[in-house]
């Protein structure tokens, strides 16, 4: 049970873009002092239809979507690749607050190979070195 009150939401005042609303709230938690407000579940489905979810650290959100830390070659990039379905949900729950996306199609969910920041980086890109490397397990 959430101490206080809920914050109120119409979704009918909400943007019409919803990264808008999206990095509104996401802010708000970084001002409010939460926990890991980058953290977020991605859940996925195999060929063979199973559902699966993985927490991991947001990088970017723009119109285009949402970048996260990942392992190009492990179990979420290989079921984007076979189902190119996902869902995003983002969950702060000192504020009482969740957002989910959904992508589905060609091109909206894909897996960039990259550079991971190394040991010499501040402690966000140590986090996201260490979430690729779980993934692939």
């Amino acid at each position: 049970m959430f101490r206080g009150k809920l914050p109120l939401f119409d979704p009918r005042s909400a943007p019409e873009a919803p990264a808008e609303l999206f990095t509104a709230w996401l802010l708000h938690a970084l001002e409010a002092g939460v926990r890991e407000p980058h953290a977020m579940t991605l859940s996925t489905a195999g060929a063979d239809g199973n559902p699966t979810a993985r927490t991991l650290i947001l990088k970017n959100v723009s119109e285009q979507g949402r970048q996260f830390a990942s392992d190009v070659d492990g179990v979420k990039s290989r079921d984007l690749k076979e189902r190119p379905c996902a869902t995003l949900t983002s969950y702060w729950s000192p504020l009482a607050r969740q957002i989910r996306a959904r992508a589905r199609g060609h091109g909206e969910c894909r897996a960039e190979r990259g550079r991971l920041p190394g040991p010499g980086c501040g402690g966000q890109g140590r986090v996201a070195a260490r979430a690729a490397e779980q993934s692939a397990r």
